[in-house]
């Protein structure tokens, strides 16, 4: 009864950590600046916060050129159940020429992994990424995520909008 009790502890402790990591609030993504920290890391922590910022608008930015060039994205809310989520990492030069995009997790469907892949390829040349989203680099790596609904029709992450509750399932007859 022990080594259950304290399995329970560990999972629930374990179970903690990791949503507490996947928070995606704009808030979460802020860094909190202590009184008591030196000057130097809260300058620091300051332009990682502006970095991130800047690296969303960037996400943005391209999720926008992709959806311009790609006919097959679609508007409204994500499905309760999408079919495919796909989640590539691109790198980008500071030209906006993406360099290398690979798949980095799917569920499967090739062609889907495909049309994503393409997606980036159709978008081309991309925004021009901002010295502060280069940091000092030549190129900028980040990683995005493909939502698919059971159509082939895609949002990208950056931009897509609410999923529908369980309400919004249609029962099939």
């Amino acid at each position: 009864m022990r080594s259950i009790t304290r399995f329970l502890i560990f999972a629930g402790a374990a179970v903690a950590l990791a949503l507490g990591g996947c928070a995606t609030t704009d808030q979460a993504q802020q860094t909190e600046v202590s009184a008591s920290a030196p000057a130097s890391k809260k300058k620091m922590r300051a332009r990682r916060a502006a970095n991130a910022s800047a690296v969303a608008g960037y996400k943005q930015q391209v999720a926008k050129r992709i959806y311009a060039r790609n006919p097959q994205t679609f508007k409204g809310k994500l499905p309760p159940l999408l079919k495919s989520v796909v989640v590539l990492r691109v790198t980008v030069d500071g030209n906006g020429k993406a360099t290398k995009v690979s798949v980095r997790r799917s569920n499967g469907f090739k062609q889907l992994e495909r049309v994503a892949l393409d997606s980036v390829r159709k978008a081309g040349p991309l925004p021009r990424p901002s010295a502060e989203v280069l940091a000092g680099g030549d190129s900028f790596s980040y990683l995005e995520t493909w939502l698919f609904r059971e159509d082939g029709k895609f949002q990208i992450r950056s931009l897509a909008e609410a999923q529908m509750g369980a309400e919004g399932v249609v029962a099939r007859r």
